[in-house]
């Protein structure tokens, strides 16, 4: 089995390693209107929360714990969430079948 963590070298020559200082840091929310932001999508949408993991080192291993989850889905009109058992951030690469299957059924629901 190929190793799936190695597909983000394909764009490396390209990748500015400075984009993920703030990410490291923790400043990249500084600013940034969040809520707002979220209030004001207008589409439909499904939100693919990852099971919440930990590292030894405490550092979480998905984008939001459960908490932020929440907000985030009570903050954009009609958002549905659909929780997974997988705990990757890159969920559309690592299991793209489960991320497809998610999709259309996404799409199955508005498109009635």
């Amino acid at each position: 089995m190929p190793c799936f963590r190695t597909h983000g070298l394909l764009c490396v020559e390209e990748y500015d390693f400075q984009f993920v200082v703030p990410f490291h840091n923790g400043t990249w929310p500084e600013g940034l209107p969040q809520e707002d932001i979220l209030q004001n999508v207008k589409c439909p949408c499904t939100y693919i929360k990852a099971s919440t993991s930990y590292g030894g080192d405490g550092v979480l291993y998905c984008a939001n714990d459960d908490e932020d989850a929440a907000k985030v889905v009570s903050l954009i009109a009609g958002c549905r969430k659909v929780e997974t058992e997988s705990s990757d951030h890159d969920i559309h690469f690592v299991y793209s079948k489960q991320f497809i299957g998610i999709s259309k059924n996404f799409y199955d629901e508005i498109a009635e």
